[in-house]
């Protein structure tokens, strides 16, 4: 903190005033104590030029001559006042804020006490010039009679504004603890963070639990050290106000309150410049849960928060993983000895959790005390992941504490999903089923039945989500694992989101979205990693997300699906029913349309059909999707007849039961319209086709996956009948909504045009108006 001293108030004192009526430096002084200097012969001083210099700069006391004719005289005293208020109150351009400044002085001075500046405070005012000096006359006298203490030389005045005290003299222990002795690497994150503090002043680290925030702030500390006059350091406990009240400074008493700590301590640091660093370690809450964060950014220090949270509305910076491997296997090597002689599985170690700086650290040591060796380990972490079955104690020293725990101990200890109230549970539950590229958050939130997005912020904010640019967000890998070993996410857990998937997207039939790559990758991580605690649910979800991928043509997603439902038929003994008959129903279009085994197909869509519940409201709309596909074998097989007869069949039960208005409908009169083509019956296949595609306008609209697959069916009828114009100008129409809706799937487009040119190639018609779709 800055002494009050004659060195620092003149100082003020010369900061306020201008340059051309205060003169040189010896004037100055003349002024200030004109009585003493041009008063009786007997008492008057001198002094040079060089002990004016040196009074100013601090380096030597005020002559003794001095002290005694305004320390041992009440009317040189007063003399002193009078003139400071004709020679420098007079000449000040900003009487107001000088008075100000010096009264912050002699506050922030911790070494005079409350009851003396209570004293000195008492002619302080902003009133009259009397007043003014009166108040710049008591501290000059107050000063004069304190001990002198030498400033350094080398430093100048805190009053300047370039330099803080020096705090060792006033707190206790808050020197910044050295980084772990093995910590290596990260010399361009050092840079990096040197480079934003110095042109941002306050900065928020933030990363992953456990990525190695703590050790790189310490690490910073130990290397930038000669750059700063002052680093101060301290963990957060969880309330800032209590953790600066909590400091301990060398003139605390044992009688202060808590108030009167943080109003002094705070006093203090607001003093401290841009030459000094506050450190606050583990700063893991957000903005709006600790309010005193405000008041420390308006501190004129530098501050350094280490933080799990994200605080995207502040100048941060995010820890990555490191970015070069052989300084993980560095740090392996610190602990396991035989690193380097193992290297190539140790390697794959650090890939297989993450290249995480602690999971590391911790693999390793396990390696070096417990019982399996590198090639057994990483079998199991490939099996097992965070949730490691091993037994085996690992001790750790962490944030200055040391610990015992197993692998998988240690890392739910980090990452602290506990901590999480029942919604945030659920989001992160369900988050682990997103594909690492990302969702869109409100999508997400939609999936989940989200009413608003503050659960979704909350854990963005808290750094359990991971914030992607456009509003997207993910899990980190290792904070995927942790969620799935802590959370274990089942069809009951996760049982909204699967409902909302299949009724806001899976059943509304013909309705396209432009996120079906996200959509059918999460669909795939859920059946890979979700507990299986309610089976027809499950099963559902399963039905209804087959029918819809199939709708994309997703081969793997289809297959993925597939052999989850065998998987479930087979322990649950089900041979008949509606979850059988769609089983063979769904192998059978797989065998058909990928993989060309039109027997094999048409025998297991017979299954299907023997497998079928009896017909009812609630069964109809099965029965007449099976029978529907099963005419769609026989047509392939060539036979048109058994294919019409069964086709119609189908289209009847959606009359008789009055769903011949439904999407479903669409696939049926489409494949309807083929058969009677097959048959010459071109004019009753197109009247049949546009009346359907004039419904599906008005009901949903023309840039969907209907529209385009009937426009499809309208061109191949008219293709057959030899309308070839015609033919080219439908699957343009169509392949400009699919162009729409698989904007991000371009594959898709792509193979849309070589199979649209394959069936042209027959006809030698020029494919030109295809391509021309896709350029424009």
């Amino acid at each position: 903190m800055e002494r009050l001293d004659f060195c620092s108030i003149t100082t003020i004192i010369k900061d306020y005033c201008n340059d051309e009526k205060l003169g040189a430096q010896v004037n100055y002084v003349e002024k200030l104590f004109r009585t003493c200097v041009y008063g009786d012969e007997d008492e008057c001083v001198s002094f040079d030029d060089t002990q004016v210099c040196r009074w100013l700069k601090g380096q030597t006391n005020l002559t003794r001559p001095i002290l005694v004719f305004y320390l041992t005289s009440l009317d040189h005293q007063q003399a002193l006042k009078n003139d400071i208020e004709k020679e420098i109150v007079s000449i000040l351009y900003d009487k107001e804020m000088a008075v100000l400044k010096l009264k912050e002085l002699l506050l922030g001075d911790t070494t005079i006490s409350d009851s003396q500046k209570e004293n000195l405070l008492k002619r302080y005012g902003t009133g009259s010039d009397s007043q003014i000096a009166g108040f710049i006359a008591d501290l000059l006298l107050f000063a004069m009679e304190r001990k002198f203490q030498r400033r350094n030389a080398d430093k100048k005045l805190l009053t300047t504004g370039e330099y803080s005290p020096v705090i060792s003299d006033y707190i206790f222990e808050n020197d910044p603890p050295s980084p772990c002795r093995y910590f290596c690497g990260r010399d361009a994150e050092l840079e990096k963070l040197h480079e934003m503090l110095s042109e941002k002043g306050k900065i928020f680290l933030s990363g992953l639990a456990g990525i190695g925030k703590s050790e790189l702030a310490k690490a910073y500390a130990r290397k930038y050290k000669k750059e700063y006059t002052n680093i101060l350091y301290f963990t957060y406990t969880g309330n800032l106000t209590d953790d600066i009240a909590n400091l301990d400074f060398a003139d605390d008493l044992p009688g202060e309150s808590q108030s009167e700590r943080l109003k002094k301590h705070n006093r203090f640091l607001r003093s401290l410049k841009n030459d000094s660093l506050i450190i606050i370690d583990n700063f893991d809450t957000t903005s709006h849960r600790d309010g005193y964060l405000s008041v420390l950014l308006k501190y004129k220090c530098r501050i350094l928060f280490t933080t799990r949270s994200s605080f995207s509305d502040y100048d941060s910076y995010e820890l990555a993983e490191f970015s070069d491997v052989n300084d993980l296997l560095a740090l392996a090597a610190c602990f396991y000895d035989k690193a380097y002689e193992e290297k190539e599985t140790i390697l794959q170690i650090i890939e297989t959790v993450h290249r995480h700086t602690f999971v590391v650290e911790l693999a390793a040591r396990l390696l070096s005390r417990g019982i399996h060796s590198p090639k057994e380990l990483l079998e199991k972490l490939k099996e097992e992941n965070v949730n490691l079955s091993s037994t085996d104690n690992i001790g750790i020293k962490k944030d200055g504490t040391s610990h015992k725990n197993s692998y998988y101990g240690h890392i739910h200890t980090l990452f602290a999903l506990s901590v999480l109230d029942e919604k945030q549970t659920y989001v992160m539950r369900c988050m682990t089923f997103i594909p690492h590229t990302g969702i869109d958050a409100r999508l997400f939130a939609m999936w989940t039945d989200q009413n608003d997005m503050n659960t979704i912020n909350d854990l963005i904010e808290l750094g359990f989500i991971k914030s992607l640019p456009l509003y997207h967000i993910c899990l980190h890998p290792m904070m995927k694992e942790i969620t799935i070993a802590d959370t274990k996410p089942s069809v009951l857990g996760c049982s909204k989101m699967l409902i909302s998937m299949q009724e806001n997207i899976f059943i509304r039939h013909g309705i396209d979205v432009p996120y079906t790559k996200v959509l059918f990758e999460t669909v795939g991580n859920l059946v890979s990693s979700i507990k299986k605690d309610d089976i027809q649910c499950y099963l559902r979800f399963l039905e209804d997300a087959f029918v819809y991928i199939q709708n994309y043509e997703y081969e793997d997603g289809m297959r993925t699906i597939l052999k989850e439902m065998e998987t479930i038929l087979k322990d649950q003994d089900i041979t008949t029913g509606r979850d059988a008959a769609l089983y063979y129903d769904y192998k059978a279009s797989i065998k058909l349309d990928f993989e060309r085994d039109k027997k094999t197909a048409l025998a297991l869509s017979e299954k299907a059909i023997n497998a079928l519940p009896p017909l009812s409201e609630t069964t109809a709309m099965l029965n007449s999707n099976i029978y529907s596909n099963h005419a769609r074998i026989h047509r392939s097989l060539g036979d048109s007849i058994l294919a019409l007869k069964f086709c119609e069949k189908s289209i009847n039960i959606l009359r008789d039961y009055d769903l011949d208005h439904m999407n479903a409908a669409v696939v049926q009169i489409a494949n309807y319209a083929s058969y009677l083509a097959d048959m010459h019956d071109f004019k009753t296949a197109l009247s049949a086709l546009n009346k359907c595609k004039k419904k599906v306008k008005e009901y949903n609209s023309d840039i969907c996956h209907d529209y385009a697959f009937l426009e499809e069916t309208i061109a191949g009828v008219c293709l057959a009948s030899g309308q070839f114009a015609k033919a080219v100008e439908h699957y343009v129409s169509a392949l400009g909504v699919y162009k729409i809706i698989w904007e991000e799937q371009p594959e898709l487009i792509e193979n849309k045009i070589l199979y649209y040119t394959d069936l042209l190639r027959p006809f030698r018609i020029n494919p030109k108006p295809l391509l021309d779709v896709v350029q424009n």
